[in-house]
C-alpha cells in the first residue's frame, strides 16, 4: 500500500509540470541503450530476471518490490563503459532532471555520471558524478540542466564485474530544481558517515595517505571490520584507512577533519572505533580550538590489536573553547594487516562519564594455552620490531608456516608464530608475554611446542620476568640457529621466584627472509616434569588375529556404522570374501573382514583403531596383507591420527575387486610433508587406522591380516599384474574384464544396451540378442580415425592362445577392426610389435566370428582392439563375446570361416598383386615406345605407305 501510495503521490508530482519520466517498466521510455557498447550495456531488469547476486537491488525505486523493473548497467567484463541517452531535448525548456540510483563498489572502481550532449556529435560533458557507491539503498539526486542541451547521458564505469550501477525513476521536469545537492551545508561534528559527502568531514592534505568511505568488509581479509557501527550490517558506511596501499611505509598518517562547532556548553565527544588486525598501529583523536592549527598532543590514544568489535571512545572537550572541531588521525602498522575504522561521531552536553580505571593484573597460577580460541591474554611486549600472531595451517604465507597444529594435527588448529616479512634487519625480535603469574612456592613445570622452519633463524628464547623488572639480559632457555621442520617439544623447570613474574617467548629474526618459529600448547602444571614414556612401541603394534583383535591393541569405533568381524574360513556369502586366512594358509587361520550383506547399506563404514605407536627418528614401514574379492567391493582406507588429535591423514587406499588371491601393502607410516619443502620423518606418536566402506551390493566382503610395523623404509611393492581376460560378455563394462580404454586413440568405445539403445537406434538390431555389446559412434568422426581397447593375458611358458570374438561391421566396406599386440603393458598402445588381423566390412546385418592365433613366446601379452573409420561415418561396428582359449584357433574354429581375410596374408597377396601391376605398366610400356621407334613419322604430305584400320584403307591419314 505504501509502495503504491509513494507511486501516486510521484505520478501527481509528474503531472503539475511538462515532464520526461520513465519507470523503466514496460520499456526504455525513449530512451536509448548505445549499442556500440559491446561489454556494458544498460538493461531492464529486476531482482527476479537474472541470476542474484551482491550487487543488484532488492527491489526496484518504483513499486519497491522485486519484480519491478529499472535500468542495470551488465558487463561481462571490466574497465569498460555503458551509456544511455536520453530524447532529444532542444527548445524543450526542461531545468531540471532527478532520478533514483543505486551504486556499489570502492572509490575509483565505479562512477555514474550524468553527460550534457550540446550536438548530434558531442561525446558529452560530464555536469554531475558520482565516485565510489553509496550501498544498495535506492538514493535521490536533482541534477540542473544547462541551457542548449541537445541530450542527456546516464554513463557508468566500471573496472570489475563484481560492481552494480542501477538506476530507476528518471524525472526530467521545465521547474528548476528544488534541492540540488551543493546547496548542502554541514554544521557540526556529529556524523554516521551514511552519506558519501561525510557531512562536511575533510581530508587532511598535508598528511601520508586518506581515510576512505567504505561499507562491509575492507579490501584485506582479516584485518577492519566486518559491518558498520550504525546499521550493524554490510550495506552500513564507516571510514577508515586501508593499510594495503602501496608503498607500505610504517608511520604513515591520514588525518580526517571534522567541521567547526560552537561549544554552548560543557560537551562529550563520543566517537565509534574498530582496530582489528595484527598490524594496527594507534589511533589518535585531537579535539582542536578553531582558531588553533597546530595539533599538539593527542587527547585520546589507542594502540595494538583489538579484534573485529566496535569499541566506544570518549573525549570531555576543553571548558575554555568557544569553538572546536576534531581531528581522527590513524597510524599506519608495519604490515598490510592493520585497518583502523571509525563511525558514529556524536557531540553530548555534559562532561564525559569517567570510564573507571582498570585494576591491576591479577596474578594466576596456569597461563596454559593452546590458542584455539584466543591468544588467552597473551600480550605483545613493548620494544620490540614486530609482532606475533594466531595462524593456522592454511593461512597467510602457508608454505612457511606449519601445515598442522600442533592441538588437534590440522591445518584448521591455531598456533602463533613470528612474522618476520616485514623487518629487514638482522637481531629484530618478536616478544609474546603470558598473564602475570603468581609467585610460585615450589618448582612449576613450563611444557610448550614449537616448530622452526630454517636454519637461518637466529634465536629462540624463553625468558622469565620478574613484575616490576626490564627483561633480563641472558635468556633463561634458548636454541640457536636450529631447524626443527616438525613440532618438538620443551621442558622447563622453574624453580621458586622471589614476586610474581611473566613468561616471555622471543623470536630473533636471523639472515633469511622467511624464517619462521611457531609456538602452541604451552602448559604450566605444579612440581618438576615428568617424563613421558613413549606409549606401547613397534612391535606391539603387529597383529595376525589369530586369538583375536583386542589381544592386539586394536578397538572397534564407536563413531562408524558397524562393526569388523574376527573370522575364519570362507565368509558368508558367495563370490566373495576370503576361503583362508593368510596366516596359516588354511581354513583354521583368522583374519578380520566386514560383512556386506544385508542388513549393510552402500557407503557403510566399519572402522578398528591401533593402540598408540611411539615415534621414532628414523623411518617405519606398515606391512598388511587385504582380501577385496567381488562384483560389489568398496573401499579400503588406513588412515593415521597423531596422539591428542582427531586428525586423519589418508596415507593408503585401494578400492573395487582386487582378485581372489591375498595381496600385501607396504606403507612408510611416519613421513609427512610440514612445510619444509621435503618429506621429513615425523617422530610424534600415532595411532593406525583401517576403514572399510560397503560397495554397491553385498558381493563386497573385505578382509585384512598379518598387520606388521617395521623399523627401516619399506621395501618396492612388486608391480602387481594386470586383470587377466579369460573371457568377457561385456555385461559388467570393460573393466569387470579387465580392459580398459586407450588413451591414445581419437575416441572411444560405447557400451551399449536396451537401456540407452533410443540414442543410438542403429545398433537396435545387434543388442537383442546380445544385452551388453560394445560398439563404435562414428558419426562425424574423421575417416581412418581410431578407438582402442587394451586387454592383458597373462601366459604359461610355451603355451599357445586362441582368441574369439563376436563382430558386426556394416555400411563402409572400407571400415575395419583390427587385433594387435603391443610391446609393453601400457593404457597408451605403444610400439605395436605384431598386427594379429584385420577384419574388413561386410553387408550382412548379423553377428559374425573371428578367431586370432596368439603366439606370445613366454611373455604375457598386451593386445588391443581397434575399432577403424572408413572413408564415410556411415555404418556400424560392434563387437561382443571375447574368449581366450589356450591352444591353437585350429582346434576350435569351424572349417569354413566366417571372419575376414588374415592380416599377415592379406598384405602379402596385396603386395603381389601391386608389383604384378607395376611389372605390367613396365612391359607395356616398353613395347608402347619400341613400336614407336619403327613407325613412320606423321606429315601433312599424301604417302603411298598406309595403313589399314578396321580392314579399310583411310587416305586421310599420311606417314613419313
Amino acid at each position: 500500500m505504501v509502495s503504491i501510495l509513494k507511486y501516486c503521490i510521484l505520478l501527481l508530482m509528474i503531472s503539475s509540470s511538462y515532464s520526461l519520466f520513465c519507470d523503466f517498466e514496460t520499456d526504455f521510455c525513449n530512451f536509448e541503450v548505445d549499442t556500440d557498447d559491446e561489454l556494458a550495456r544498460f538493461l531492464r531488469w529486476s531482482k527476479s530476471t537474472g541470476r542474484f547476486v551482491s550487487y543488484i537491488p532488492l527491489t526496484d525505486h518504483t513499486y519497491g518490490n522485486g519484480t519491478g523493473r529499472y535500468a542495470f548497467m551488465k558487463t561481462r567484463y571490466s574497465v569498460y563503459d555503458g551509456h544511455l541517452y536520453s530524447p532529444e531535448l532542444t527548445n524543450t525548456g526542461y531545468k531540471c532532471m532527478s532520478f533514483y540510483y543505486q551504486v556499489t563498489g570502492q572509490v575509483n572502481e565505479v562512477k555514474l555520471s550524468v553527460l550534457a550532449l550540446y550536438n548530434d556529435t558531442d561525446t558529452g560533458t560530464a555536469i554531475w558524478t558520482l565516485n565510489g557507491g553509496r550501498g544498495r539503498v535506492w538514493r535521490q539526486v536533482e541534477v540542473p540542466i544547462p541551457e542548449g542541451v541537445y541530450k542527456l547521458a546516464f554513463k557508468g564505469h566500471q573496472t570489475t564485474t563484481s560492481q552494480g550501477i542501477s538506476i530507476d525513476d528518471v524525472n526530467v521536469t521545465t521547474t528548476e530544481c528544488s534541492k540540488p545537492e551543493n546547496k548542502t551545508e554541514y554544521v557540526g561534528i556529529r556524523c554516521d558517515f551514511e552519506s558519501f559527502e561525510i557531512c562536511g568531514y575533510k581530508q587532511d592534505n598535508s598528511d601520508d595517505m586518506d581515510w576512505v568511505w567504505s561499507s562491509g568488509t575492507t579490501y584485506t581479509s582479516g584485518t577492519g571490520p566486518s559491518k558498520d557501527h550504525t546499521r550493524t550490517d554490510q550495506f552500513g558506511f564507516y571510514m577508515y584507512l586501508e593499510t594495503s596501499v602501496y608503498p607500505v611505509v610504517s608511520g604513515h598518517k591520514a588525518r580526517l577533519i571534522s567541521p567547526s562547532m560552537n561549544k554552548t556548553t560543557d560537551n562529550c565527544l563520543e566517537f565509534w572505533y574498530n582496530m582489528h588486525g595484527r598490524h594496527s598501529e594507534r589511533l589518535n583523536v585531537f579535539v582542536k580550538e578553531s582558531k588553533s592549527e597546530s595539533l599538539g598532543s593527542a587527547d585520546w590514544t589507542k594502540a595494538g590489536d583489538h579484534g573485529d568489535k566496535w569499541y566506544r571512545g570518549t573525549v570531555t572537550v576543553d571548558t575554555n573553547f568557544k569553538s572546536f572541531y576534531v581531528v581522527f588521525e590513524a597510524v599506519r602498522g608495519e604490515g598490510d594487516y592493520g585497518d583502523i575504522a571509525l563511525d558514529d561521531v556524536f557531540i553530548h552536553e555534559g562532561k564525559c562519564p569517567e570510564i573507571p580505571t582498570p585494576a591491576p593484573p591479577r596474578p594466576i597460577a596456569d597461563v596454559s594455552c593452546t590458542f584455539e580460541v584466543d591468544m588467552c591474554n597473551y600480550t605483545q611486549g613493548i620494544g620490540d620490531k614486530f609482532d606475533w600472531a594466531r595462524y593456522t595451517g592454511d593461512g597467510y604465507r602457508s608454505y612457511v608456516l606449519p601445515r598442522v597444529d600442533h592441538t588437534l594435527g590440522t591445518d584448521k588448529g591455531a598456533f602463533v608464530n613470528i612474522n618476520p616479512l616485514y623487518s629487514n634487519t638482522i637481531g629484530d625480535d618478536a616478544r609474546l608475554v603470558t598473564p602475570l603469574i603468581k609467585m610460585n612456592k615450589e618448582t612449576m613445570c613450563l611444557r610448550f611446542y614449537f616448530y622452526i622452519n630454517h636454519w637461518s633463524v637466529d634465536k629462540f628464547a624463553v625468558y622469565v620476568v620478574l613484575k616490576g623488572d626490564s627483561m633480563p639480559i641472558d635468556p633463561f632457555w634458548a636454541i640457536y640457529n636450529q631447524r626443527s621442520s616438525t613440532w618438538q617439544s620443551q621442558d622447563l623447570e622453574i624453580y621458586p621466584q622471589d614476586s610474581d613474574f611473566y613468561i616471555m617467548f622471543v623470536g630473533t629474526k636471523g639472515s633469511s627472509t622467511y624464517p619462521n618459529i611457531a609456538l602452541d600448547d604451552v602448559s604450566t602444571t605444579s612440581g618438576v616434569c615428568k617424563v613421558i614414556t613413549p606409549t606401547p612401541g613397534v612391535p606391539d603394534a603387529d597383529c595376525d588375529f589369530e586369538k583375536n583383535m583386542t589381544v592386539c591393541g586394536y578397538e572397534q569405533d564407536t563413531t562408524d556404522n558397524f562393526d569388523w568381524v574376527w573370522h575364519k574360513g570362507s565368509t558368508g556369502s558367495d563370490n566373495t570374501g576370503p576361503a583362508i586366512d593368510h596366516t596359516k594358509g588354511d581354513a583354521s587361520g583368522h583374519y578380520i573382514y566386514i560383512e556386506t550383506s544385508d542388513p549393510r547399506r552402500p557407503n557403510q563404514r566399519a572402522k578398528i583403531t591401533s593402540q598408540t605407536i611411539a615415534g621414532r627418528d628414523e623411518p617405519i614401514c606398515l606391512h598388511f596383507w587385504y582380501h577385496m574379492k567381488g562384483e560389489h567391493v568398496g573401499t579400503l582406507n588406513v588412515y593415521k591420527i597423531y596422539t591428542g588429535s582427531t586428525y586423519r591423514r589418508s596415507i593408503w587406499t585401494r578400492n573395487g575387486n582386487q582378485g581372489k588371491n591375498w595381496k600385501e601393502a607396504s606403507v612408510l607410516i611416519n613421513q609427512d610433508y610440514e612445510g619444509s619443502g621435503t618429506f621429513d620423518i615425523v617422530d610424534l606418536s600415532f595411532k593406525v587406522s583401517f576403514e572399510a566402506i560397503v560397495g554397491d551390493g553385498h558381493e563386497g566382503d573385505i578382509a585384512i591380516d598379518d598387520i606388521k610395523f617395521e623399523v627401516g623404509s619399506c621395501k618396492p611393492e612388486a608391480p602387481e599384474e594386470p586383470p587377466i581376460t579369460k573371457s568377457c560378455d561385456f555385461e559388467s563394462g570393460l573393466e569387470k574384464c579387465g580392459m580398459y580404454q586407450a588413451i591414445g586413440d581419437e575416441f572411444d568405445w560405447i557400451s551399449m544396451n536396451k537401456s540407452v539403445q533410443s540414442n543410438y537406434k542403429k545398433y537396435k538390431p545387434y543388442i537383442k540378442n546380445h544385452g551388453n555389446i560394445m560398439a563404435l559412434d562414428m558419426a562425424g568422426k574423421k575417416p581412418h580415425t581410431r578407438a582402442v581397447i587394451i586387454g592383458f593375458i597373462a601366459v604359461k611358458p610355451n603355451a599357445q592362445y586362441c582368441m574369439s570374438l563376436e563382430y558386426v561391421i556394416t555400411g563402409d566396406i572400407t571400415q575395419r577392426i583390427n587385433v594387435v599386440m603391443y610391446k609393453s603393458n601400457s593404457y597408451y598402445g605403444p610400439g605395436v610389435s605384431k598386427p594379429l588381423k584385420s577384419i574388413v566390412g561386410h553387408n550382412d546385418d548379423v553377428w559374425k566370428k573371428a578367431y586370432i592365433n596368439i603366439n606370445p613366446n613366454g611373455k604375457n601379452v598386451t593386445y588391443g582392439i581397434e575399432g577403424v573409420v572408413g572413408v564415410t561415418d556411415k555404418g556400424q561396428i560392434a563387437i561382443d563375446n571375447i574368449k581366450i582359449d589356450e591352444m591353437s584357433c585350429s582346434k576350435i574354429k569351424p572349417e569354413k570361416e566366417e571372419e575376414g581375410s588374415n592380416f599377415g596374408m592379406g598384405i602379402g597377396i596385396g603386395f603381389l598383386i601391386c608389383v604384378l601391376i607395376f611389372g605390367c605398366i613396365l612391359v607395356a610400356a616398353y613395347l608402347f615406345y619400341n613400336r614407336r621407334q619403327g613407325l613412320p613419322r606423321y606429315t601433312k604430305e599424301l604417302n603411298t605407305n598406309a595403313i589399314f584400320k578396321g580392314g579399310e584403307h583411310d587416305p586421310d591419314i599420311n606417314f613419313s
